[in-house]
């Protein structure tokens, strides 16, 4: 459902982006929608000489904010207002190119700067919807925005700075379109082979889990039951570190998978970075990076990538 709500709200915000008129006069100050009382910044109004939709939402990505002092008006500190608001800018980065959505975190967070209060806010709701793994609005891309800005900005605290640095370092390993990075298993037969070995000739759906790991099990059956997942080459591999649990469940996984025990310390070097388990991938037959951790539905989806 609130998948279906974010839909909803981008296809919105789209109609409103590409109809959207200049022969309104700017608005300077707050309008108010009721959205379970919620105030929300009304969207800009875009000039009628930008057509193209990208320039479009460009245009209101980087004015998203105009209408909100951040030194002053105590909405800027309102963890309600925020969310909300914040959840509509999102949407509107997601469809903007992303040079430019770059362009408009960065006059998001000058202005946030502005205010101690505003911005320390700023970065907890930019976590929350961007970066935990229950949020339905994660997005690494647009939180790699984000670090990038913090991490390079003489403006923010030393402790803001470093901790960017350290959280972009994790963000852009396996980026999507990048090679994935290879490491050894042991299979169900006992055969020591590699991640790179066990690629197919389509797409294969590498999967990270836990045995003892319940929302594992479920997505488990969810990709064993569908349909649309017929002709992906799935390999699973356990992270745990409990090679005797491993050899108790590996039995139980679907027999057409690829399931295995992983030899490298994956989780302590750092190769791969896991916000939850499972963590999923899904990989073309180079071992190129297509989705990096995305919703399961998407992955299930039967045209996943672009």
């Amino acid at each position: 459902m609130r998948c279906l709500l974010r839909n909803i709200l981008v296809s919105l915000i789209l109609f409103s982006i590409i109809c959207s008129c200049d022969n309104s006069r700017k608005q300077d100050r707050l309008e108010t929608v009721s959205v379970d009382s919620i105030t929300e910044l009304p969207l800009p109004s875009v000039p009628s000489g930008i057509t193209t939709t990208e320039d479009r939402a460009a245009f209101v990505a980087r004015h998203f904010w105009d209408a909100l002092d951040f030194r002053s008006d105590p909405l800027a500190v309102d963890t309600a207002f925020m969310e909300q608001n914040f959840a509509n800018f999102i949407s509107v980065l997601a469809v903007t190119p992303q040079d430019r959505a770059g362009e408009a975190v960065q006059g998001l967070c000058k202005m946030a700067l502005g205010n101690p209060d505003a911005f320390s806010l700023l970065e907890s709701v930019a976590e929350k919807y961007l970066d935990d793994p229950n949020s339905p609005m994660r997005n690494e891309d647009l939180f790699i925005l984000f670090l990038q800005d913090w991490e390079s900005s003489d403006s923010v605290g030393e402790a803001t700075r470093e901790r960017a640095k350290f959280r972009l370092a994790r963000a852009m390993k396996n980026r999507r379109g990048t090679l994935a990075a290879d490491f050894r298993f042991v299979d169900r037969q006992g055969r020591e082979t590699t991640l790179f070995k066990s690629l197919g000739t389509a797409a294969t759906l590498l999967m990270f889990y836990d045995p003892d790991c319940p929302q594992c099990e479920e997505t488990k059956k969810a990709i064993a039951a569908s349909q649309e997942a017929e002709g992906v080459r799935v390999v699973a591999i356990d992270i745990a570190g409990d090679r005797r649990l491993w050899d108790e469940t590996k039995a139980a996984m679907p027999p057409a998978w690829t399931v295995g025990y992983a030899l490298d310390p994956l989780e302590e070097e750092e190769t791969y970075v896991f916000p939850a388990l499972p963590t999923l991938y899904l990989l073309d037959p180079t071992g190129r990076v297509l989705l990096k951790d995305p919703p399961l539905n998407l992955l299930l989806n039967p045209n996943p990538v672009d």
